[in-house]
C-alpha cells in the first residue's frame, strides 16, 4: 500500500515538475531590446563602466542612438578641461563601438550627468566625431586640436607627439 501511495506522489511531482517548466517556457518573455541593441550597450559599458549606459537603440538604417551618463564630467573641473575629457570620452566609446561591429553605419548620442544634458553628438564611417555642448560648457561644436606641442625633436628629424 505505502509503495502505491508513494508511486502516486512521485507521479503527482514529476507531473507538477512537468507543468511547471512548460508554463515557464511558453510564459511572454518582455523583450525591450533586440540582441544588437544589448551588443552595443555592453560594448559602450565597457568603456564607460557598467549601468552608464541609460538607453541605446539601434535603427533599420544601422544607426545607433544612444544615451548615456558621462564617466569622466566632474564639475569642479574648468570648462576647457571638461570639453576636452567629454570629447575624449565620446571617441573612445563610439570608436570601440564602430571598431568592433561593422553592422553599425553611425552613431548619435547623448552625454548627462544627473539627467543634465552634457553635449550630444554623432559620428560615422564617413564622417569624424561631431560635439555639440551645452550652454553651461560653453556651448558650440567642440573639435580637438589638430596637433599636440612637441616635447622633443626625435633622432633623425622625424615628427614625433609628445604623447
Amino acid at each position: 500500500m505505502r509503495l502505491a501511495l508513494t508511486g502516486l506522489w512521485g507521479v503527482r511531482f514529476v507531473w507538477v515538475v512537468v507543468l511547471a517548466l512548460s508554463l515557464a517556457v511558453t510564459a511572454p518573455v518582455r523583450a525591450d531590446a533586440s540582441p544588437l541593441d544589448q551588443i552595443v550597450k555592453s560594448i559602450a559599458e565597457n568603456v564607460l563602466g557598467r549601468d552608464s549606459v541609460k538607453a541605446v537603440r539601434v535603427s533599420v538604417d544601422a544607426t545607433a542612438v544612444m544615451r548615456w551618463e558621462a564617466a569622466t564630467y566632474r564639475a569642479r573641473n574648468g570648462i576647457g578641461t571638461s570639453r576636452e575629457l567629454l570629447y575624449d570620452e565620446a571617441g573612445l566609446v563610439t570608436g570601440a563601438i564602430l571598431g568592433s561591429r561593422r553592422d553599425i553605419r553611425g552613431i548619435s548620442f547623448t552625454m548627462v550627468r544627473g539627467g543634465r544634458v552634457l553635449a550630444t553628438g554623432e559620428v560615422s564611417r564617413s564622417q569624424n566625431l561631431v560635439l555639440r555642448l551645452a550652454p553651461h560648457l560653453g556651448g558650440g561644436i567642440y573639435t580637438k586640436p589638430k596637433s599636440r606641442p612637441m616635447l622633443y625633436e626625435p633622432v633623425g628629424g622625424a615628427t614625433a607627439s609628445s604623447l
